[in-house]
């Protein structure tokens, strides 16, 4: 068995080692290489320890640490959001054999910061544990996290006028957003994440365009695409990547746009249910865990 080193930033209930590590181990243990995890920068050298390659997930690396590390094996670095905003970002991707990176637009920036070669790595899921939805209410769904909160009330004005409209709001989350209306709301669980979207009719993904949402990953509109539901998204990052290069049905909207009227027209379509059993299928496709394992173990190889 070949040793990979895995250094995360955050572990347990994070989004991103729980969609973009964890479920790659057996994949990566029955291709043969076994894998150690930690949390935060190493505090050891690990000179003495033998590794073929070390994986630093989303972790900034100080310097000095980084050359030390390149003197054992080779590194991979890999991420899912603007990291390239942070210090010390051009020193890691440089330093990396090469970057798995979550979207082509993130891939763009690592090029910027130096990296010598990178791997497109989008954020998937297993798509076969997600009911599809019956899409028995005229019901809208967001998921999200408390941090990504101020985007769904980036549209609040749109949401205020479809709730007049009849349409309900359903929000899986963490913590309570503030609204002017009743909606349902469901408290975040890895079980809740995937069951609530079960009685949707429409995936909503709002994101304001900025350095920082530039490189979000698009992992709601994966969620979607599972439960089969149509996708009404903000243009920005990966969200355009998902309906320009995988075919998401539903509508991308630019800043200008409405989501007030482009919920309505989804959900109004004589093709509404056509779009959901189009989406679940590009989902099983090109974002299923299975085929992006394939990606992160033909990286491996190649590096080790």
């Amino acid at each position: 068995m070949k040793k990979i080193l895995c250094i995360n930033e955050e572990m347990g209930k994070d989004p991103s080692f729980r969609f973009r590590a964890l479920p790659f181990i057996p994949y990566l243990n029955s291709a043969g290489f076994e894998v150690d995890m930690i949390e935060g920068v190493p505090a050891q050298s690990f000179a003495d320890t033998k590794y073929d390659a070390i994986w630093i997930r989303r972790q900034i690396i100080p310097k000095q640490i980084l050359e030390t590390l390149q003197k054992i094996c080779p590194i991979i670095y890999d991420f899912d959001d603007s990291l390239f905003l942070r210090t010390g970002f051009r020193d890691v991707v440089s330093a990396s054999a090469d970057v798995l990176c979550g979207s082509k637009m993130l891939s763009y920036y690592a090029l910027l910061g130096g990296a010598k070669s990178t791997s497109l790595l989008r954020t998937g899921i297993d798509v076969v544990s997600y009911p599809i939805s019956s899409r028995s209410e005229r019901m809208m769904v967001w998921t999200g996290s408390w941090s990504t909160i101020p985007h769904l009330l980036h549209i609040r004005d749109d949401l205020i006028r479809l709730n007049e409209a009849g349409i309900k709001l359903r929000v899986v989350c963490d913590n309570k957003p503030k609204l002017p209306f009743d909606f349902d709301f469901i408290p975040w669980t890895s079980k809740t994440e995937k069951i609530a979207l079960s009685c949707a009719a429409v995936g909503i993904a709002p994101l304001p365009a900025n350095l920082s949402t530039v490189g979000k990953c698009a992992l709601k509109i994966a969620q979607y695409m599972a439960a089969g539901l149509p996708v009404v998204a903000s243009s920005v990052g990966a969200n355009k990547e998902m309906f320009a290069d995988l075919g998401c049905q539903g509508l991308c909207l630019q800043a200008k746009d409405s989501f007030h009227d482009a919920v309505l027209s989804v959900l109004d379509s004589q093709t509404c249910d056509k779009m959901a059993e189009k989406n679940r299928d590009i989902a099983m496709k090109f974002l299923d865990i299975n085929i992006l394992a394939e990606t992160l173990i033909n990286t491996f190889h190649q590096v080790t």
